[in-house]
């Protein structure tokens, strides 16, 4: 999967990475918005929690907005899957700058102080990090876990960067089974893990 033109208003570099059969890279937009939405009520109409379903869209609205302000560019989910096929996982691209235009080092360094960050792979190139959340008061009763990805721009001495941020949502009273759980955090590890820029440029 390649992504020339989205990150392109923020300055970023083409790169690419393998998505599985049936997912699609979308540009972070109210069109891409309704989609995630229709996707989302799927996985609580099979959780049985109808209740979220307005709550939800609100949310979503809302982080689609501050999305476009944290310079989110591009999402990635499933398209035209069966329900069979169907995971709760989505992820989302956007741009990381230094204070100021200082180097990220910084930042990336707090990370592996405080959130147990440790690199991807023995290439060193991208930083990875997990965590879990659960909302409380209408949205209670969901769990987020989130895995982080901070890679840097060539060319940048640090000052920029790309997250790629996966989001995997367990709904209703019923989680995902744990070895469920890890398996998509196995997955989503294995896509980043083909990461390329495609200038061929050092960072």
């Amino acid at each position: 999967m390649k992504n020339e033109v989205v990150g392109a208003r923020y300055g970023i570099p083409p790169f690419r990475f393998l998505l599985p059969p049936g997912w699609v890279q979308l540009p972070a937009s109210e069109e891409t918005a309704t989609a995630l939405l229709g996707r989302s009520r799927e996985v609580f109409k099979r959780a049985n929690r109808p209740d979220l379903d307005a709550e939800l869209s609100r949310l979503t609205r809302e982080a689609f907005s501050r999305m476009r302000r944290a310079k989110v560019f591009a999402v990635y989910l499933q398209q035209g899957v069966t329900e069979d096929e169907l995971v709760p996982m989505t992820m989302s691209a956007s741009v990381l700058e230094g204070r100021q235009g200082a180097s990220l080092d910084d930042e990336v360094a707090s990370a592996f102080r405080d959130r147990g960050a440790e690199f991807l792979d023995e290439n060193r190139a991208i930083v990875r990090w997990s965590g879990e959340s659960t909302p409380d008061g209408e949205l209670r009763g969901v769990t987020a876990r989130t895995i982080d990805y901070v890679i840097a721009v060539p060319g940048m001495r640090r000052r920029t960067a790309v997250i790629i941020q996966t989001t995997i949502v367990h709904a209703g009273e019923s989680p995902l089974p744990e070895d469920v759980l890890e398996g998509l955090s196995v997955l989503s590890d294995s896509m980043i893990g083909t990461f390329t820029w495609l200038s061929g440029a050092t960072p």
